[in-house]
């Protein structure tokens, strides 16, 4: 039977501060482009400023850091509507993809922190070898190849493979916060740095920018943020003990991202491959997309 424990082990987070030094090596890192966020600021222009500007970035990084709070000024972003493409309507709000551009100074402060939550995720071994998605080194078909040399092993030893692919719908748009940071918790993240977490996951606002025109501000009460740094690291951790959602063994699936195969065993060649599918998932409070059966 799968094993209820998650992560692995746990051990204390902290963060690490950063000087003028360490802030001037993320900016140069980061891609000079030109579009802007509710502060006005291009990336470009911290590169271009760096010398002068590396230093107070890295006390307001600290600051925030120290206190466990992110600035709501950090938390705002606008929303540009990219139309798809060809064969799309113009005229239909789904032809478009949201967009979102967060402040400079915002990416610079979740490029520290994620830096040292991807080190304190390694070290308690939260995220399953069976997720390929937003990890160095790994790609989808890493992932495909992976899955398919088990099938493939499965039924040289006589097993029928019963596969179910789905996806998590709007994965991104719809994380509960609410269960999220829970999960934080459990990773040894508390005191201050829980304190951090919960101030950037919550109380943040965006609004849509479509042809100089700006909408309202409104509160972003689900999901993390598009576009931004911390977003894609969030999102594995929520769904990192998926197979505890299922009846399936630890390694008996792969994912990239929010797409995913489980799979289930079964000894005898008369089997029906849809008699070893008994999942029942529930993974975060969201939407569950059943992609087919193989």
């Amino acid at each position: 039977p799968p094993s209820s424990a998650w992560p692995k082990s746990s051990a204390p987070f902290s963060f690490s501060f950063a000087g003028a030094g360490k802030i001037a090596k993320v900016i140069k890192g980061m891609r000079a482009t030109e579009a802007l966020g509710v502060d006005g600021i291009p990336v470009s222009v911290l590169k271009k400023g760096i010398e002068v500007l590396a230093g107070p970035i890295a006390h307001l990084v600290n600051r925030s850091l120290a206190s466990g709070t992110v600035p709501t000024a950090l938390k705002m972003s606008n929303v540009l509507p990219v139309f798809k493409g060809k064969g799309k309507s113009a005229a239909d709000p789904a032809s478009y993809r949201p967009v979102c551009i967060l402040p400079a100074l915002s990416k610079v402060l979740e490029i520290i922190v994620k830096s040292d939550l991807e080190e304190h995720l390694a070290k308690t071994e939260a995220l399953p070898n069976t997720q390929f998605g937003f990890r160095k080194g790994r790609s989808t078909t890493a992932a495909l190849a992976t899955a398919h040399a088990k099938w493939l092993e499965a039924e040289q030893r006589g097993k029928v493979v019963g596969v179910l692919g789905f996806d998590l719908s709007a994965a991104f748009d719809t994380v509960n916060q609410l269960q999220l940071l829970p999960k934080l918790g459990k990773l040894g993240i508390a005191g201050t740095q829980f304190k951090w977490f919960h101030s950037y996951l919550t109380g943040g606002y965006q609004r849509v920018v479509w042809n100089g025109t700006e909408s309202e501000f409104l509160p972003v009460e689900y999901g993390v943020r598009q576009g931004s740094i911390l977003g894609p690291i969030l999102y594995l951790v929520l769904v990192a003990d998926v197979t505890s959602c299922v009846g399936i063994g630890n390694e008996d699936n792969s994912g990239y991202a929010d797409d995913f195969f489980l799979w289930a065993l079964m000894i005898g060649g008369n089997a029906k491959k849809k008699d070893v599918l008994g999942f029942t998932i529930n993974v975060g409070g969201v939407e569950v997309h059943p992609l087919d059966e193989i």
